[in-house]
């Protein structure tokens, strides 16, 4: 199987993954939103949105970077392997204990407090998820990590479900939540390859030496990308009640489940970008170029979409108690824009082992995300942390573009803005369409308008003889 179609498969099997959690979670949100009072539902977003800061660091880094090493160095797999978890469990206890440490310093209390303290256990099971996944994205197996994320999911909520029912409140989730993430761990491992090479797949204390030296900025640049999603709740937690943290948490919720799209994309789109770094310099860029080309006509429809929709999503989803949210994620959603760009040039940076560089811009970001939530909230409330997200998105990318990006990756203008005007075009279109199909069933409507997105994007010739090449190899290869 070649490059284009284990990328295409992996995208696929993470796409199928994606498709399958909003319907899961769907499921979810309705129950837990609907039976926890909307002060409660606060609280549970203040627990799991300060617990996930924590967790993307959980690893301290290393699941980045042993992704990208074992896809350089496959014959070495068993030994990043071994020497990832023996490093991965010091990592989870620094994390535990900066978490309650944190806990403390902001001044939680009660219920809050209890289940911070509960829910950081479980960074031990993330730890080492992080290392299972790593290791079976390097050998380029991400449809397995999907297949895993979906029984977690599965797992998750049916225990949810169960205990709402039975009566039990926003401790109780907190605790079934930790008990799945160490199955979460279990199937990971359970997924990783009987025959991976293990020469010399023995403890190697020149190699931790090697991977702390330089995961220290994996693991800071971790820091600042979960910071910079959950520094709005954190800050609203302390600024406005409980029940407005619920309505801003119905929309962020909503708004999350969609950079799963630009996720599952750039795993898979990761250790290819890294092999073709280190071996293939002109295949590299090429990839870079049309990773931005499709991620932008993939995300336009999606946000289009649920702009017009939002209202029909969040009363459906949440009901008519979170109505308010539907302002805040109309404006939310557009951050996904920008979003996958600036993952593209993130990723293109971490694969030419220039993390330095992406972790200081990433630290510029985050402070001018946590700047500008504080003067938009007093002003806006929860409007604030909205808006604050675009701008801070939008700088970054700037800053990406014109700082770092033109050393790395050959942008030619031509070759952007053209196909920039057709997918524009194509959106433009889309939208009219949705206007006058406004008073269709919403299913139907959203449908409609993606494939009349479709058509015309076949009729403007947006994609090249190349693409339609490999998309046909790709189509005939996974059917």
């Amino acid at each position: 199987m070649s490059t284009i179609q284990k990328f295409a498969k992996n995208t696929m099997s993470w796409a199928a993954a994606w498709s399958v959690q909003p319907v899961i979670n769907f499921i979810w949100m309705i129950i837990v939103t609907r039976t926890l009072d909307k002060d409660l539902f606060g609280q549970y977003t203040i627990i799991f949105q300060f617990y996930y800061i924590f967790e993307i660091t959980s690893s301290m880094g290393l699941k980045f970077l042993l992704t990208r090493e074992v896809a350089v160095h496959r014959n070495l797999t068993g030994k990043y392997l071994k020497n990832g978890l023996i490093l991965a469990f010091p990592s989870a206890l620094i994390n535990i204990a900066v978490l309650i440490a944190a806990v403390k310093i902001m001044g939680y209390e009660g219920m809050v407090e209890q289940g911070l303290y509960i829910i950081s256990i479980a960074l031990m099971g993330t730890s080492f998820t992080d290392i299972f996944s790593a290791v079976l994205s390097g050998i380029e197996e991400v449809r397995k990590t999907a297949y895993s994320w979906i029984i977690f999911l599965l797992i998750n909520t049916t225990a949810s479900i169960i205990l709402l029912s039975l009566g039990y409140g926003v401790i109780a989730l907190t605790i079934s939540f930790v008990v799945a993430k160490f199955l979460h761990a279990f199937i990971n491992y359970l997924y990783i390859p009987k025959d991976i090479p293990k020469e010399d797949a023995r403890i190697d204390f020149k190699l931790w030496k090697e991977l702390l030296k330089e995961t220290w900025s994996l693991a800071l640049l971790n820091i600042n990308i979960s910071l910079f999603w959950r520094i709005d709740t954190v800050l609203l937690s302390r600024m406005v009640s409980d029940e407005q943290v619920g309505t801003y948490g119905a929309a962020f919720r909503i708004f999350w489940f969609t950079l799963f799209t630009v996720r599952g994309f750039i795993i898979a789109f990761f250790p290819m970008v890294s092999t073709m770094f280190q071996y293939e310099n002109h295949k590299f860029q090429i990839a870079c170029r049309k990773a931005m080309r499709y991620l932008t006509i993939l995300i336009l429809p999606i946000v289009l979409v649920l702009c017009f929709y939002s209202p029909e999503v969040i009363l459906l989803v949440f009901g008519k108690k979170y109505f308010d949210s539907i302002i805040v994620f109309q404006v939310m959603i557009w951050a996904l824009l920008p979003y996958a760009i600036t993952e593209i040039f993130s990723t293109a940076l971490v694969a030419s082992n220039q993390q330095k560089q992406q972790l200081i811009l990433s630290t510029i970001n985050v402070v001018v995300k946590t700047v500008a939530c504080y003067f938009l909230i007093l002003h806006y409330g929860i409007m604030g942390p909205a808006i604050a997200t675009i701008v801070a998105l939008l700088i970054s990318g700037a800053m990406q573009k014109i700082v770092v990006i033109p050393k790395l990756i050959n942008l030619q203008i031509k070759s952007v803005i053209v196909p920039g005007m057709k997918v524009l075009a194509a959106g433009l279109l889309m939208l009219t369409s949705i206007y006058f199909m406004r008073n269709f069933n919403l299913m139907v409507g959203a449908i409609l308008a993606l494939l009349t997105y479709i058509v015309i994007l076949l009729g403007l010739r947006i994609f090249s003889e190349d693409d339609k090449f490999y998309m046909r190899k790709v189509l005939k290869k996974t059917s």
